[in-house]
């Protein structure tokens, strides 16, 4: 195993304590960690309102973690907004700026 988000989600293993297998890997956890990860977010911009997530779209526990940030918000008293990451390749060929293409195959839309 790679590394991945939710292994048990994905159907990877069974479960994080008897994975039912010879499986080796790294778990991020990131539905588990996301309100602690907001919690530690707030401790270092405690007057913060609204917090912006972005994602790349193509990761299917991307849903997932979404919603989960959006109830633990709630419960905290913040607002989360979804970004979208669009890369402008005119503006930046005009600022001498050169795109990769790890972040042109992640982008939700490039404009040429």
């Amino acid at each position: 195993m790679a590394t991945v988000a939710d292994p048990v989600g994905q159907g990877l293993v069974a479960s994080l304590a008897r994975p039912g297998g010879n499986i080796t890997g790294n778990a991020i956890l990131a539905e588990v960690l996301v309100t602690k990860r907001l919690e530690l977010l707030l401790d270092v911009f405690p007057k913060a309102k609204r917090i912006g997530y972005l994602a790349n779209p193509s990761n299917p526990v991307g849903p997932s973690v979404l919603n989960q940030l959006r109830v633990a918000a709630t419960k905290i008293g913040v607002d989360v907004v979804q970004l979208e990451m669009f890369v402008n390749l005119k503006t930046a060929k005009a600022l001498g700026i050169t795109i990769p293409q790890s972040v042109l195959l992640r982008a939700d839309r490039v404009i040429e």
